[in-house]
């Protein structure tokens, strides 16, 4: 297992990673429940894999990851609409 590969996010990377990820979420909400939802799943996919942030630049790997959990999101919205109109 190479050293970057093992590495685990820093309290100090947290917070500028969840000040990183709110700015990014006003792309797809202002304010609200819906952006804090999309912070913090967001947060959770890339502190899951830290990995990532020496495979690209940080910016890229947010705004990657966080477009994926959006259209995952709209998409699960779309089947539960179309479900409770049948």
């Amino acid at each position: 297992m190479s050293r970057s590969s093992s590495r685990t996010l820093s309290e100090s990377d947290k917070r500028v990673l969840r000040s990183l990820l709110s700015r990014y979420a006003a792309r797809y909400f202002l304010s609200g429940p819906d952006k804090d939802e999309l912070v913090e799943q967001t947060f959770h996919a890339m502190a899951a894999h830290p990995q990532i942030f020496f495979q690209k630049p940080v910016e890229q790997a947010v705004a990657e990851t966080m477009h994926r959990i959006y259209q995952d999101g709209i998409a699960t919205r779309i089947q539960h609409t179309s479900k409770n109109e049948n």
